[in-house]
């Protein structure tokens, strides 16, 4: 970075790009703030850097904040189901400079003109403004998943002395979302908190810290982490996803399917709070509203092996057993080791007089092990 010579620096990774028709939008950004700046005002403030959305495409569904590709207009995007997306400043001024071990930031370089008499007053938006641009990021979807996983184990280690030797909120947040991805609830949710401790305006922490107190039954909590994130920011799609998965688990369906559809009315291409408002209404025995989520899901991520299953069971409900009978075979080709896919198969085909099949499919659900009511059920005759 010391051999940059321009006003101002935009940093990519080498797994990173930025789509070609978006580069002038980069350029108009970077003449807007330059003008802006030589006009005089009442703090002397000028923009020092940009946000740019960083879309971290993934190989499948993952993830409460997991957005849909389908219909997106990037050619960027087509040969991955969908991404999550996170703000980093990517575009900044040519006098500010990097701070951390992993995931490095210039925050901490901008904030520090705050300390100056004649940016004493203003505010963070002033300083870091955001750009309709997104960072196509490929990191997550190159490699084996041995290559994956040495890389997950690296970060790791890297985020535990990165908080050692340089505490943040943004510190913890990265170290608590890994140890969401181990399913180490107890530590995630400490460095959630521990996070909001450090910046207690870290309002991005609410949605992550209401997922963990529900997984650790902390319902209490997540009601009060809910009520604090709206305060902070009324309709925050991430915690209205995570409280409606919350409200799924503790039970209080029609709390939840609220959740997700104030969610779906800003952001319509949410393939996992379809999922999740399906799974309700199937709670709530409103089967055929149920199916419609399904068929919305299964639209726009044709990879989504949940609402596959549940839209079979659905079908089969419906004595519909030659459409079940796809839609089955579709989730064992997605997934070969669901052995209640298997059982369903096999009572599908002994339901349509397949005889060869049902077979077949009993051997395989027996193989990958059911339990004993459904093994009756496999050898009723």
């Amino acid at each position: 970075m010391k051999h940059a010579t321009g006003d101002w620096i935009l940093v990519l990774d080498a797994d990173e790009v930025i789509a070609q028709q978006d580069h002038a939008k980069i350029k108009q950004a970077i003449k807007k703030a330059s003008e802006k700046s030589d006009k005089s005002d009442k703090t002397g403030a000028k923009v020092q850097g940009f946000y740019l959305k960083t879309r971290n495409y993934l190989p499948r569904e993952q993830g409460f904040d997991f957005t849909s590709s389908k219909g997106d207009h990037y050619a960027e995007t087509k040969n991955y189901p969908g991404w999550k997306d996170l703000p980093v400043i990517r575009l900044f001024r040519n006098q500010h400079r990097y701070a951390g071990i992993i995931h490095e930031s210039v925050e901490p370089s901008i904030f520090k003109l705050r300390e100056l008499p004649e940016y004493k007053h203003t505010s963070v938006s002033d300083l870091i403004e955001h750009l309709d641009v997104p960072v196509h990021h490929y990191g997550f979807v190159l490699g084996d998943e041995h290559q994956q996983r040495e890389k997950a184990e690296a970060y790791f280690r890297m985020g535990e002395k990165k908080i050692r030797e340089t505490p943040s909120a943004k510190a913890y947040l990265e170290q608590g979302r890994r140890y969401l991805e181990l399913q180490e609830y107890r530590q995630a949710l400490h460095c959630f908190q521990t996070a909001l401790v450090h910046d207690p305006q870290a309002t991005y922490v609410f949605p992550d810290l209401i997922f963990c107190c529900g997984k650790l039954l902390m319902y209490e909590d997540a009601d009060l982490y809910f009520e604090q994130a709206m305060t902070f920011r009324k309709n925050d799609l991430n915690a209205l996803m995570a409280y409606g998965l919350v409200n799924i688990q503790r039970r209080t369906f029609d709390r939840a399917i609220n959740c997700f559809s104030k969610l779906l009315q800003a952001a319509p291409k949410r393939t996992l709070a379809y999922y999740a408002l399906a799974v309700s209404f199937y709670e709530l025995g409103n089967l055929l509203e149920s199916y419609k989520q399904l068929t919305k899901c299964v639209q726009l991520n044709p990879h989504f092996v949940d609402a596959h299953d549940l839209l079979a069971k659905l079908l089969i409900a419906n004595k519909k057993y030659d459409k079940a009978y796809v839609v089955l075979r579709k989730v064992i080709e997605l997934d070969d080791d669901r052995p209640d896919a298997y059982f369903n198969l096999a009572l599908v085909c002994k339901r349509l007089g397949r005889q060869d099949q049902f077979e077949d499919y009993r051997a395989r659900a027996l193989q990958l092990g059911v339990n004993d009511k459904m093994k009756a059920a496999l050898f009723k005759s």
